[in-house]
């Protein structure tokens, strides 16, 4: 789990660009990166900037 800030959100794709906390369960550092996520729907309800503690997880199941 990581903190981190949402930059910007493709709820139709459910594409994520996230300027994250490190991420010490798999040893990364700080960054702003993309993520594909699990369910759209949350995705589509976020806005851009909103911020909270992530979970991401490893792995092509996404």
């Amino acid at each position: 789990m990581t903190k981190g800030t949402v930059k910007k959100i493709n709820g139709k794709t459910g594409w994520v660009l996230m300027a994250q906390g490190p991420v010490n369960s798999m040893s990364g550092p700080a960054m702003t990166m993309s993520f594909k996520v699990r369910d759209k729907e949350p995705a589509r309800q976020a806005g851009d900037r909103q911020e909270g503690r992530f979970r991401i997880f490893e792995g092509g199941r996404g």
